[in-house]
């Protein structure tokens, strides 16, 4: 894996969705944003469930997915990041996610590309969780167990 693949790896926490640029559209603290575990083998998961849905069914504003991901090099020596969407909890539209992606220390920016064409545009500030070469998952039932207390 070439090393610069390895800025993308890890657990990241949205913290800013601007869309279009300049108009602030979902904002997080902390580790309260969705979530998007990226694999050195381009496989992503994003984990995006509203807390407060304005919809009776959660499931409708769900906006969860997963792929992979590569890094391309276009003209100009510069690199474009490039989400394919294999599962999706939205209707899939055939297109594949492309952003200018621009790291400082802990904070990946993602910028889509190219403007206005096939969607609007958009500005994501995703925060690394921990900066070790591991992310671990761990599953929890949500059922409870006797006595009321989850598994």
């Amino acid at each position: 894996c070439s090393s610069w693949i390895m800025d993308y790896v890890g657990a990241w926490c949205l913290t800013r969705r601007e869309q279009p640029a300049t108009v602030t559209v979902e904002q997080y603290s902390g580790k309260d944003g969705p979530l998007r575990l990226q694999a050195p083998s381009g496989v992503y998961v994003e984990v995006r469930i509203p807390r407060k849905a304005r919809h009776t069914d959660v499931s409708a504003a769900q906006k969860s997915c997963c792929g992979y991901h590569v890094v391309a090099d276009v003209a100009g020596g510069r690199q474009m990041s490039l989400r394919h969407r294999v599962v999706d909890f939205r209707p899939p539209t055939g297109s594949i996610l492309c952003t200018q992606v621009k790291f400082d220390h802990e904070v990946m920016g993602e910028l889509s590309y190219p403007r206005g064409r096939c969607r609007d545009e958009y500005i994501e500030a995703w925060t690394k969780l921990h900066g070790g070469p591991v992310t671990a998952l761990e599953l929890v039932s949500e059922l409870p167990r006797p006595g009321g207390r989850l598994a």
